[in-house]
């Protein structure tokens, strides 16, 4: 059944966005709310480190050691970064991070179970956190931007688990006001995962208790379909949709999963009678889904050896199997894809932590080659 789920006006009590929230980076411990709530989510989630890179190549998120969020600038027309800083606060998992036209955005959770956002201002000025009120949180936050087909303007939906009952929620940032956090789904026991796949659309995916994937196809006139069930694969850890990460294209119809014993599998929902497809393999980490050049995707994970593989499809084509990139990961890949900015040449850019907190990123030049690993500098990560 169709119910509406977002609110026709945006709440004018809540003004603009609270940017004097200053508990989470103030060093002071901040209490966990002793009333009930429902599990957390389990270890086969938690245990990786994910860092959050634009699409474009023009900053990188992550968690440091002493978990405060740290930011990397990107200048895209060398495919290069800067130093990590910190921008302090106490931040319980890893980040996720969307380019808006203000600049980087960032979305985390606390250890106060609240949700904040910190904007990095045209990619270069930090401004401050800012809590996302009204919902406690038990997970990361998934964040989608979307332009406003009336305006021009870009939202930003976001999604996370609730800590009371576990459930699915969603809020919108709109004219820099949230609209307010909606239920839209029940228990889950993995992080939210979300894609555009039109204008104003958008899939979201999780996994239920059951270990079965679940998705729901949601819309910013408030609309949202019922939950169905994604085939019958059961899976370790989070999903991964196609287009996530703020990328342009309407491409959040495949998901990417690895079964029980790690063998990595693929659904699309676009064929007739989809299903989830071996693409064998045995991964260690949650999976990195890239859009390539030719349109295209290729797909990164941590073997069993801890090195990083790659699998590419090209365009209306199949997988060419496995190909090793080397490295010694200790948490989950993440890319960047192929999507453009001015003076960008690499193809697809790979991020992952290795050993001693140290992130790693390794850079896909034009042709497909990759160039081999270099250390990002700055504080340590976790």
């Amino acid at each position: 059944m169709i119910q509406r789920w977002w609110r026709r006006g945006l709440l004018r009590a809540a003004g603009a966005l609270v940017a004097a929230v200053a508990t989470l980076g103030s060093g002071i411990a901040l209490a966990v709310p002793a009333h009930a709530a429902a599990p957390p989510l389990p270890f086969d989630v938690t245990q990786g480190t994910t860092p959050a890179v634009d699409p474009n190549g023009r900053f990188v998120f992550s968690r440091g050691q002493d978990s405060s969020l740290l930011f990397s600038q990107g200048f895209p027309a060398s495919n290069g970064f800067g130093p990590f800083i910190s921008l302090g606060g106490q931040v319980r998992d890893s980040p996720t991070g969307v380019g808006t036209p203000e600049g980087a955005r960032a979305f985390v959770r606390g250890f106060d179970n609240q949700a904040y956002t910190y904007l990095v201002r045209d990619n270069t000025t930090p401004t401050g956190y800012a809590v996302i009120p009204g919902l406690l949180i038990s997970s990361q936050i998934t964040a989608v931007p979307v332009r406003r087909q009336a305006t021009g303007a870009t939202d930003v939906a976001v999604f996370a688990r609730g800590f009371d009952d576990g459930g699915v929620y969603t809020n919108l940032l709109s004219s820099g006001r949230w609209t307010g956090w909606r239920k839209i789904g029940d228990l889950v026991t993995s992080n939210i995962q979300a894609a555009l796949i039109g204008p104003e659309t958008i899939r979201v995916v999780a996994r239920r208790p059951n270990m079965l994937v679940e998705n729901v196809i949601i819309d910013l006139g408030g609309n949202v379909g019922a939950w169905q069930p994604v085939g019958d694969l059961r899976v370790l850890g989070d999903v991964t949709l196609t287009g996530m990460g703020g990328l342009p294209q309407f491409r959040g119809d495949e998901v990417f999963a690895r079964a029980t014993n790690g063998e990595v599998f693929g659904y699309d929902f676009k064929v007739s009678n989809p299903g989830w497809l071996s693409l064998g393999g045995v991964a260690t980490s949650d999976i990195a889904v890239s859009v390539t050049p030719d349109r295209g995707l290729q797909y990164f994970v941590r073997g069993q050896d801890n090195a990083i593989y790659a699998n590419r499809r090209p365009f209306n084509g199949l997988f060419g199997g496995y190909v090793r990139l080397g490295g010694v990961a200790v948490g989950n890949p993440a890319s960047t894809g192929a999507a453009p900015a001015a003076g960008r040449t690499a193809d697809d850019e790979l991020v992952v932590l290795g050993r001693g907190g140290v992130l790693y990123g390794n850079i896909q030049q034009p042709g497909g080659a990759f160039g081999g690993y270099f250390a990002f500098t700055g504080p340590p990560h976790s």
